[in-house]
């Protein structure tokens, strides 16, 4: 997974023509290497279909503050430039198959302020 800051947000997420999974974590977060470490796996599977990325929010508050990231490791999926599904927390191997397989099958996403399939607001 690359690594990206505030200064490339933009050129590599928001306008990205394949939905990014963009993990955002800090490296004095516990939780967040196992989760990484099973996004990273995924890159395997599912590279040609997804672009996938981590933000550390220590070096890129802008971001992390502009999609409210309050607790880590939070996961973002962005879809045409919009965040359209989020999860908190650890999650395992078979939960982010399922994220990245919904967001994937979609033709296109919630607009915001939508409930997306999973429940959650966009």
């Amino acid at each position: 997974m690359k690594e990206i800051t505030d200064k490339d947000f933009e050129r590599e997420v928001l306008k990205c023509k394949l939905p990014v999974f963009t993990c955002f974590t800090a490296e004095w977060c516990r939780s967040c290497y196992p989760t990484c470490l099973l996004a990273d796996e995924l890159v395997k599977r599912y590279g040609g279909s997804a672009k996938f990325v981590r933000m550390d929010v220590d070096k890129s508050p802008e971001v992390s503050a502009r999609y409210r990231v309050i607790a880590l490791p939070t996961i973002l999926i962005f879809r045409d430039s919009q965040p359209v599904k989020k999860r908190i927390g650890f999650q395992d191997r078979k939960s982010l198959k399922r994220l990245l397989d919904s967001v994937i099958s979609e033709e296109k996403p919630p607009r915001s302020g939508e409930i997306s399939q999973t429940g959650q607001t966009s």
